[in-house]
């Protein structure tokens, strides 16, 4: 699927609701009372694009499972629909080109189905969650050496 055909099948929140909802999402996943978090996540600095963060939300989870990617879209296929952020990081720090697809601070709605057909669209870390808050699964950059960790809450 092309980018911009992709594009027709996400809808991208108001930044209102995105900002509530990611505050939402670290309110129910995040450990906040971790001093990396305190550092890395909840203060952010200052860069020539915006105020960033520097750390992986996914380094202060509450607790979680390691999954392989596979399992992840196997679960993720018996969803409908789901929100899906990522990291809010500087361009400065990112060495691909043309990485943000949509803003860097935003919060997406898709269908399951697109979101696995088009799943490169995305950062390479983001944290796919429902509106109830009730779980989220979270696709890292990092390997093992063998294949991407993945991780389920």
């Amino acid at each position: 699927m092309l980018l911009k055909d992709f594009k027709k099948k996400v809808e991208v929140l108001p930044l209102d609701e995105a900002n509530i909802l990611r505050e939402l999402y670290i309110d129910n996943f995040i450990d906040k009372t971790k001093e990396g978090y305190k550092n890395n996540i909840s203060v952010r600095k200052l860069f020539p694009d915006g105020y960033c963060y520097t750390g992986y939300l996914w380094d202060y989870l509450k607790k979680y499972q390691r999954i392989t990617f596979q399992s992840l879209i196997n679960e993720l296929s018996n969803k409908k629909s789901v929100l899906v952020l990522w990291d809010i990081h500087s361009s400065n720090r990112i060495i691909t080109n043309d990485y943000w697809k949509f803003g860097k601070d935003s919060v997406v709605r898709i269908d399951t189905k697109y979101l696995i057909e088009g799943i490169d669209y995305f950062p390479e870390d983001i944290y796919i969650f429902d509106d109830d808050f009730l779980w989220t699964y979270i696709i890292t950059h990092e390997d093992d050496g063998k294949r991407r960790i993945c991780l389920k809450v």
